[in-house]
């Protein structure tokens, strides 16, 4: 009887112990209360222009169709706003096929350029349900979330995220960006 209750107890802990692990590698900031990816990468022997124009064609070739989509474009200071989204993917849990959200998790990417080294954020994550629906509201767990596979969803934009800042830096230090790889 009580191997029973332990092997229940230590289930639902492994479970528990999952979704924290899952959620704790998001960024979160809970002072400003939101999910945002940060960060200074250097690249020496390049001015703030050239680092500038590289970031340019770098994303150019991470998103396709970005001319429609910058928000702020100032060469002089050294500024770069795209605002772009992601679709959500995931596996139908009765076929085992993938599906794509029809909701798109909308997110803001800002780059800061200086000679030598430029900054990233990539923040205000939401999902527009003709109304901005904040991602930290899935991180938070708040409880109309939870029908909505937050976890999954999290993940994966947190997957996503991750590999375009990983292509961007590449493609600064380099010059070339590696090709996507499409995970199901």
């Amino acid at each position: 009887m009580i191997t029973k209750h332990l092997y229940k107890v230590l289930a639902i802990s492994i479970i528990l112990l999952a979704n924290y692990a899952a959620s704790a590698q998001i960024p979160y900031d809970s002072v400003k209360k939101l999910i945002i990816y940060t960060g200074v990468e250097k690249v020496d022997g390049l001015t703030k222009d050239q680092l500038y124009d590289r970031g340019i064609e770098v994303l150019r070739t991470i998103y396709p169709n970005m001319d429609s989509k910058i928000f702020v474009k100032d060469k002089v200071k050294g500024e770069f706003v795209l605002k772009e989204f992601v679709k959500f993917k995931y596996l139908d849990p009765k076929k085992k096929t993938p599906i794509v959200d029809p909701n798109l998790i909308k997110y803001k990417f800002t780059l800061l350029y200086k000679d030598g080294r430029y900054k990233y954020d990539v923040s205000d994550f939401y999902i527009d349900k003709g109304y901005k629906y904040g991602m930290e509201k899935y991180y938070l767990k708040e409880k109309e979330t939870l029908k909505d596979r937050p976890e999954e969803k999290l993940q994966f934009m947190d997957n996503e995220i991750r590999d375009i800042i990983t292509r961007f830096n590449e493609g600064m230090k380099t010059g070339i960006v590696p090709e996507k790889k499409e995970e199901w």
